[in-house]
């Protein structure tokens, strides 16, 4: 052992004293190294009076007692401490090796420090036979000293060996890497990657072509049409490239991991739900586009019968609950659990208060982006519009995204179908999906019963029952929409659905106390009327039905819509004089020195009036080239609204009145004494 460190502990054990360590740092000739609370001293620089005292061998057999006593930890210690003192101090032996290679003096400096710790590594376990190796507490000393390394235990192994082999600087020096370059590194790579991720879905070929007309303008080299292709398989591979590509339920279901389910063991262990454009056009009447309705289904999962379903224009949140509504009205049921994917219905208000309305009654609502999931429902559409909708009259087609050649029909059959007098109407395409859905419940499926006879024949553990939903309350409770707090503007409550817009006209009370203020809002149909309740105390306010429409134009105006004209008109007339009284009572309860000071600060002064009782206003005027004295007065006035109309115009109305007097006449009652 070249050098040794001793704690203070292992000196006193000695025989050296505290007063003696702290005279040799006074004298500053002894090194001491400080890691951590605990301070070393170097043996080889303590005096040489104390040093001989002690042979070589005492000093190892007290270092070996210690080490023996700390085992792996005191090793550790041992190595972190040598190597820190290298690294700091041993450099400078080893910096001309460096210095003859040519390396610049930042290199130099940074090669001899590691060197300095391999050094002491090297020179103080592995030269003599015999010595223990200390692979691991070497490894975590090195990695701290020098975090950016962070060597394996496995390379820092073979840099041990290499050293001992070839020498120090055959591990330190780090040498260029051999082979040929890459020539098309990663701005191609990225140029490829995002026309790969492309939505439309770019051809191999055509990504080709592009990249190579970049390159053309970037003044690149152009590369080969296997590079790129090489590269876009590459991209394809990336679940981010192919998911942009091609859409995230593809991706999740082509590329990433999924569990195998099995079908629900009962009727209404599970309902599953989902929308289906159904592929039949009609005109709107009004914008005169052509467009489709969507069938939102609830369907069973162990027996594939449509239990419930609705159709709209759209997959809307009305849809949503007007479908599973129809489901519980036909079953008195309501299943264990409800499975749709992340729709945006899920993010509502109305969600929220319905989902929690489910769970008090014990069902439970699982949002899955997993088609493998609901694939029960997911399956059964494809099947129900090729075996069921394909059969009808105008049906055009699985849709864009499928890649079927039998996906759609001819361009001749298509084109007699959108002409005039072949169109179908929205109550036309109504009657094919109820049709269609009655057709699905009977057909006969793969287990040679109709989902019918499935969900008839199967026992139900796991539903829970409501009843008759005419007499039950809960049912009622269930499908009330709760909406969020709607705020009430013009008197009037305003609610969008679909593209549609619901209006509801308030009463003059309830629209002078909810104007411009939130309110919470609760329904079953729209197109009847909504129930409004304060959202401070939760009290219920009113039913308001849903607002009739006049004719603006005269021509087309009726009796009726005359009627709705001076309904509202009688509102607003009833609002306005609500708020007249609510001035009126405050102008009366108030004191007449207060309504006298606010009068002063809501009427501006006359100051030429102030003016011409002021000589330095009259000369300064004068000096402006006026004469204040013909000025006439400012025409001031109370600028607020002025309550003493209102006062004056009771006071008026009273005295008019034929039931009122301000004097009272005396009755003579004396000819009763007599």
């Amino acid at each position: 052992m070249t050098d040794a460190y001793l704690t203070y502990s292992q000196l006193a054990a000695m025989g050296v004293s505290g007063e003696q360590i702290r005279q040799w740092k006074t004298r500053d000739r002894v090194d001491f190294l400080k890691v951590g609370s605990t301070t070393y001293v170097k043996w080889s620089s303590v005096p040489e009076r104390t040093r001989s005292k002690y042979s070589q061998e005492e000093i190892n057999r007290i270092c070996n007692f210690y080490m023996y006593e700390e085992q792996s930890k005191t090793l550790y210690n041992s190595i972190r401490f040598g190597m820190q003192n290298a690294y700091e101090r041993d450099f400078i032996h080893y910096r001309g090796i460096y210095i003859e290679q040519g390396f610049p003096l930042d290199k130099v400096v940074e090669y001899s420090r590691e060197h300095a710790m391999w050094a002491f590594l090297l020179d103080t376990y592995y030269r003599e036979n015999g010595q223990k190796h200390p692979v691991d507490e070497a490894m975590k000393a090195y990695n701290e000293i020098l975090p950016g390394k962070n060597y394996s235990r496995e390379t820092f192994r073979k840099k041990i060996a290499k050293a001992l082999k070839e020498g120090i600087p055959g591990i330190i020096i780090r040498k260029k890497g051999s082979g040929r370059p890459k020539e098309f590194g990663k701005q191609y790579e990225y140029m490829i990657y995002q026309l790969a991720s492309d939505s439309k879905a770019f051809s191999c070929a055509d990504v080709y072509r592009k990249v190579c007309s970049i390159c053309e303008e970037m003044g690149m080299k152009s590369p080969k049409e296997r590079t790129v292709n090489n590269i876009f398989r590459g991209a394809l591979r990336n679940p981010v490239v192919y998911g942009h590509r091609y859409g995230a339920d593809k991706m999740r279901y082509d590329m990433l991991s999924y569990a195998s389910i099995k079908r629900a063991e009962y009727a209404n262990d599970q309902w599953q739900v989902d929308g289906w454009t159904m592929p039949f056009y009609y005109r709107d009447p009004v914008d005169k586009r052509l467009k489709t309705l969507c069938l939102f289904a609830v369907m069973d999962a162990h027996s594939k019968k449509i239990v419930g379903y609705s159709i709209s224009r759209s997959e809307n949140t009305e849809t949503i609950l007007d479908g599973l509504e129809d489901a519980v009205r036909k079953t008195g049921e309501l299943p264990f659990e409800i499975v749709s994917d992340n729709h945006s219905f899920n993010q509502t208000k109305i969600a929220g208060n319905f989902k929690e309305a489910l769970e008090r009654s014990g069902v439970t609502w699982t949002v899955s982006s997993n088609p493998r999931y609901k694939q029960v429902i997911e399956r059964s559409f494809r099947t129900f519009g090729e075996c069921y909708a394909k059969q009808q009259y105008g049906y055009t087609g699985q849709g864009i995204r499928s890649i079927s050649p039998d996906a759609r029909i001819s361009q001749e059959l298509f084109d007699k179908y959108m002409k005039a007098g072949y169109l179908l109407t929205e109550d036309q395409i109504k009657a094919i999906a109820i049709y269609c859905v009655d057709m699905w419940n009977n057909g006969v499926g793969s287990e040679g019963k109709s989902p019918n006879q499935l969900y008839e024949e199967s026992e139900r553990p796991n539903s829970i029952k409501l009843g008759d939903w005419r007499r039950c309350s809960h049912f009622f409770d269930l499908f009330i929409r709760d909406m969020s707090e709607i705020t009430v503007k013009n008197g009037q409550i305003n609610i969008v659905r679909a593209g549609r817009k619901y209006e509801y006209q308030l009463t003059s009370d309830q629209a002078y106390k909810f104007n411009n203020k939130p309110v919470t809002v609760k329904y079953i149909d729209l197109s009847e009327g909504v129930y409004m309740y304060d959202p401070s105390t939760g009290d219920p306010v009113g039913y308001v039905k849903l607002k009739e429409k006049a004719h603006g134009a005269l021509a087309n105006r009726t009796e009726e819509n005359a009627a709705i004209l001076g309904k509202v008109s009688s509102i607003n007339k009833a609002w306005v004089r609500k708020g007249e009284k609510e001035l009126l009572n405050l102008r009366e309860s108030a004191d007449p020195r207060l309504i006298e000071l606010v009068n002063q600060r809501t009427t501006p002064k006359d100051v030429i009036r102030d003016m011409r009782e002021n000589t330095m206003y009259v000369t300064e005027f004068a000096r402006l080239g006026g004469n204040i004295q013909t000025t006439p007065d400012l025409p001031v006035f109370n600028e607020a609204y002025d309550t003493d109309r209102l006062l004056r115009e009771k006071e008026e109305k009273t005295a008019s009145s034929p039931f009122a007097s301000n004097k009272r006449e005396k009755v003579d009652l004396s000819f009763l004494e007599e």
